[in-house]
């Protein structure tokens, strides 16, 4: 997922690539205007949008918001680190130990840029030129130097790749040699010197000084330094070494995703950014929801060279917010962003092409029956792809001060350069909960994916004690009818079904259950079994909504159903 260059600028980004809309939060001495064109811009038009230079604020706080001060506010949480190549989670090492872990990647990477440099490269090609010659010289007066500058070209061609390290050569060269020419070679030519204590490194500097032949001095008239082990080692060993060092870096692979935001950092919010844009703020549907029943929100993400996020939407439509507070000198997050109506497209590109013998027809748009993997949170794209495909794509890069907005459905994906931090939110207002409730919550009945978020409750939550705009609860009254009319029954005497024949089950919370077999929520009315054990073989029923009931699904006892309603009203 990173064999390709990252964008590293969003000027002169050519079709289907477009730069991101930026305005400055400096030019908006009034706040309303800036509400207005946050609302055409990303609600009314959909697109993304970046507030830049909020660390130009007079109450932006570098020191607070440091990797330094999170490890001392938040430094023995243990975290939930995302493993960017088995896609599994490690819950092993505490915040402390995985940003020690991403300085000690940075400086390692700070080395291997130095070694893939074209001039890195030719000074080791050079140095390992300069040994071939030393022991060349040092052999010159035996009778059987062809023998030995044939071993030793033969040893130099071996170990000269791209990929070979000035240390492991010095080391294959030095080992390799002694081995074949100890009974008649002295090895005088190699001095080391005093070995270096340093913890994490365990190398130190050998100064190899030529003290040869006259002709051999004049050619070369200096010393040339290169890491080598404290001791003579094999082949063998320094690969050991080296796997030993790469199965220690692996930590910086990690990525720190939903990580608590520590005490304060909203605080700082509150302090940069305007009212509207805040999480639970007045302009948050959040904030009507009773407290146990709101999922976290407010989260940092923590992260190195190599990690990101792959193609995703926000949960339930919500407004997204991204904020980077601290990067290294360099550093930027590379985003994507994909507006909604190119998503079948998306879907063509990220799947295989059917079968000729498909069921399905030609005219077919593939949304219904291939989605799923769009919406699994695990598809990476490759920019040459929505090249091919043609796909327009919003760049951004995003670095310190950056606030990126991405609007409702939009999909995004995301890649880090560098050690940067971001805080990261989602604001619910009325236009993304239309979306939800339409669009995205349907998908995630589909294909059994959790809800999250509590859409239903929320514009019940928000009508039952919330100020709103008139056309805005134009729009929750609407939702709420559409949320309630399918769980009304109409009485058919005949059949002697009646509405009032629900049973009401006072000990369950309203709004707190999830449908078994879908995982979204349940509002009021739901099915339920009594005879389901759950997988500790415990019984503890079975609760199945309305619409999966209505497509003909349910549990294995399936005249057991009855209808309930949760609260007993």
């Amino acid at each position: 997922m990173f064999t390709q260059k990252l964008f590293n600028n969003e000027k002169g980004v050519k079709q289907p690539f477009c730069a991101v809309k930026r305005v400055d939060l400096s030019d908006y001495t009034d706040i309303q205007a800036l509400y207005n064109d946050i609302q055409k811009h990303c609600v009314n038009d959909g697109l993304p949008l970046v507030i830049a230079n909020v660390n130009t604020h007079s109450e932006w706080d570098n020191e607070f918001l440091s990797l330094e001060n999170l490890v001392k506010i938040k430094g023995d949480s243990v975290l939930d680190l995302y493993n960017m190549k088995t896609r599994s989670v490690d819950k092993k090492h505490s915040l402390g130990t995985y940003v020690t872990a991403l300085k000690k990647s940075r400086s390692e990477e700070n080395k291997d840029s130095i070694s893939k440099d074209p001039s890195s490269i030719h000074s080791q090609q050079t140095q390992t030129k300069i040994n071939r010659e030393l022991f060349d010289a040092s052999v010159s007066n035996n009778h059987e130097e062809s023998t030995y500058t044939k071993a030793v070209d033969t040893i130099i061609e071996s170990i000269i790749t791209p990929a070979t390290t000035p240390l492991e050569s010095s080391s294959v060269i030095r080992s390799t040699i002694e081995k074949r020419l100890s009974e008649t070679v002295s090895m005088d030519i190699f001095s080391t010197s005093s070995s270096s204590t340093h913890e994490s490194d365990n190398e130190h500097t050998t100064k190899h000084s030529i003290s040869s032949t006259e002709s051999v001095s004049t050619t070369m008239s200096m010393s040339t330094t290169i890491k080598t082990s404290t001791t003579p080692t094999t082949t063998t060993t320094t690969q050991t070494n080296s796997l030993k060092q790469r199965k220690k870096a692996t930590l910086s692979n990690l990525y720190g995703k939903d990580i608590s935001c520590p005490d304060g950092y909203d605080e700082i919010l509150k302090k940069l950014l305007p009212d509207f844009l805040l999480s639970l703020g007045n302009h948050d549907l959040f904030a009507c929801l009773p407290e146990y029943l709101r999922a976290e929100n407010l989260m940092c993400y923590l992260g190195s060279t190599g990690t990101g996020t792959a193609l995703h939407r926000d949960l339930c439509a919500t407004f997204g917010h991204n904020l980077m507070t601290y990067g290294d000198p360099g550093a930027y997050s590379e985003w994507l962003v994909i507006e909604d109506c190119y998503r079948n497209d998306l879907i063509r590109v990220l799947h295989a092409p059917k079968p000729k013998h498909s069921k399905y027809n030609e005219e077919d748009t593939m949304e219904d029956h291939t989605s799923s993997f769009i919406e699994s949170d695990q598809a990476w794209i490759k920019p040459k792809i929505l090249r091919a495909a043609n796909i327009k794509t919003h760049v951004i890069v995003q670095r310190p001060g950056d606030l990126v907005l991405i609007p409702s459905l939009c999909y995004h994906q995301v890649r880090n350069r560098g050690i940067s931090m971001k805080i990261a939110w989602n604001r619910v207002t009325p236009y993304s909960l239309e979306k939800a409730l339409r669009h995205q919550v349907p998908i995630y009945q589909s294909i059994a994916r959790p809800e999250t978020y509590k859409c239903k409750s929320i514009v019940h939550c928000t009508l039952e004690g919330s100020d709103i705009f008139l056309d805005e609860c134009r729009i929750m009254l609407n939702l709420y009818r559409e949320i309630v009319v399918p769980e009304l029954i109409e009485d058919i005497p005949s059949e002697e079904v009646y509405d009032k024949g629900v049973k009401a089950i006072s000990e369950v919370e309203p709004h707190t259950l999830t449908c078994d077999f879908c995982r979204c929520d349940i509002f009021m009315r739901y099915y339920h079994c009594e005879k389901c054990y759950n997988n500790d073989n415990k019984l503890e029923g079975y609760d199945m909504c309305l619409h999966c009931y209505s497509q003909g699904r349910c549990c294995q006892h399936m005249d057991s159903m009855t209808m309930h309603q949760a609260g007993g009203q």
